[in-house]
């Protein structure tokens, strides 16, 4: 199978543990199945991921003018980014380590053969 689109959204403030818990769910769907539970889901992660979704669709669509009815997800992953470092002051003149996690999502879509 060829891969005939795809969308990167990079540098997103959310740690990458949270966001794979929902791709999980939407993986290897249709595209049409996606956007409905991604639509239902209350997390913050949901919307940057129906975005990029959506992103990759209206790249296929527009560039190969092929329904996005006919679409599938057929790769979606999210990898670790740069990690912000910050300090928080402690009792006794102490610091701890602050660790703001940042990600990148990666979606491919395919036309699906019937």
């Amino acid at each position: 199978m060829k891969k005939i689109g795809f969308a990167k959204t990079k540098f997103l403030r959310i740690a990458p543990s949270k966001i794979k818990k929902i791709l999980n769910q939407v993986r290897g769907k249709t595209y049409l199945n996606a956007l409905k539970i991604l639509y239902k889901i209350p997390q913050k992660s949901g919307v940057s991921i129906f975005k990029a979704i959506k992103s990759a669709a209206s790249n296929v669509s527009s560039n190969l003018e092929i329904d996005k009815g006919q679409l599938f997800l057929s790769q979606i992953y999210v990898n670790q980014g740069p990690i912000l470092k910050r300090l928080h002051a402690r009792a006794k003149g102490k610091s701890a380590k602050i660790e703001k996690k940042i990600c990148h999502i990666t979606v491919y879509i395919e036309k699906k053969h019937i």
